[in-house]
């Protein structure tokens, strides 16, 4: 009797769960390897944000949102208590790794030929500020993350700036 008959005649009994036993394993392989490649590679990793030490990374990540306004603009006028709510809550705050700026630009003296005064809340004239992110009215919304200009464009309410927020530093 040669040992493949051997084998054979022993495990006959048994030939049902050895297969199971062998696709089991084989479709577990498949799975593991379909997952890794296809699933687990794709995850956006983020850092715990609810931890003793998450801010110590918002040091080197900020994001600037910058509110252009004039005061003779009666939107700027409805607007500008919603915004300075908005900034009370949210100046100087860490969201999700990101230290938040809230930086307000009076622009009611702007006409256009870099005659104005520096605003206080950047040591950028504001004419410049202007041209550089194209305001072309007011009240104007800008976030400023990672080099990226990102345009709020919503009506200025506080509960919608911080959705904004919140939704831009994901």
């Amino acid at each position: 009797m040669n040992i493949i008959t051997y084998i054979y005649e022993k495990t006959r009994p048994y030939h049902f769960n050895i297969i199971i036993s062998i696709l089991v394993i084989f479709f577990s392989i498949i799975a593991y390897y379909a997952y890794n490649k296809y699933f687990a590679s794709k995850q956006n990793m983020k850092p715990f944000d609810n931890v003793a030490n998450a801010n110590d990374s918002a040091e080197n990540n900020s994001a600037q949102i910058y509110f252009f306004h004039a005061q003779w603009c009666p939107h700027c006028q409805k607007a500008y208590p919603e915004w300075t709510k908005f900034a009370t809550v949210t100046n100087k705050k860490v969201i999700n790794g990101y230290l938040v700026e809230c930086i307000e630009v009076d622009c009611t003296g702007d006409n256009g030929d870099g005659s104005n005064e520096k605003i206080e809340a950047t040591p950028h004239d504001t004419a410049e500020l202007i041209s550089k992110y194209n305001i072309n009215s007011y009240p104007t919304i800008k976030m400023i993350k990672d080099g990226e200009t990102i345009d709020f464009e919503a009506k200025i309410t506080e509960n919608s700036l911080q959705k904004f927020v919140k939704s831009v530093l994901e």
